[in-house]
Parts: C-alpha cells; structure tokens; sequence
C-alpha cells in the first residue's frame, strides 16, 4: 500500500500530525502535577485522563475510518476473487493487515512524540 498509494500514507500521517496539535492546544501540560510534590487534584487527573483518552480515540478512529474507507473501494474485487475461490476472507484480512502493519505502527507513535512532552507525559 505505501508503494501503490503514497498519497493515503502521507495524508494519515499528516490527519495525525493535526490531532496532536489539536491535542497539544486542548492539553498542553495537563500532567505537569507529577512534578510538584503531592497528590494531584481532581481537576489535574481529570486532565490527564482526558488526554488519553482523547489519544486513544484518535488513534483507533483513525485506523478504523481508514480501513473501513479503503475496503469500499475494494470490495468489488475481493467479491469477484472469493467467488473465483481464489482466497477466503481470513487469509485477505491477514494480509491487508500485515502490509499495514508499518503505517498502523507509525501513526501513534508520530501522535506520542507530539504530543508527550507537550502534555508532560514524562
């Protein structure tokens, strides 16, 4: 997929890129408590869990709408396949997601070096 379609790489990279700046804007230094001394407040832990849980939705939406998406456009095709009996549906869904797997791997991790000392995830 990187090398057929570089465009849908770059754009999932750069869609998350804006959600950590997004997240930086609505976060920045929400966990600056875990460097004073004490017990944090409700209003500072409750900022700290807002911001991961507003990653981790981030990161599934964007995986999930991206799948969900491509798999429109290739559905004809793997329809016109499995009833050729060229392949089942496990050996498909295996291998789309192994060739992924370096897109789905990166996207996160470009979110967390975003976004982790922003927020002072340290």
């Amino acid at each position: 997929m990187i090398q057929r379609e570089p465009m849908v790489v770059r754009v999932k990279i750069g869609q998350t890129v804006f959600m950590g700046v997004l997240v930086l804007f609505l976060y920045w230094q929400a966990a600056a408590w875990l460097n004073k001394d004490g017990p944090p407040t409700q209003v500072e832990l409750t900022n700290t869990l807002g911001a991961c849980f507003f990653m981790a939705v981030t990161n599934l939406m964007n995986n999930y709408f991206g799948t969900v998406l491509v798999f429109q456009t290739e559905r004809p095709v793997f329809l016109r396949e499995q009833a050729n009996k060229m392949y089942g549906v496990t050996p498909y869904y295996l291998s789309k997601m192994l060739t992924e797997m370096p897109v789905l791997f990166l996207c996160p991790l470009i979110l967390e070096l975003v976004v982790y000392w922003g927020i002072w995830f340290r």
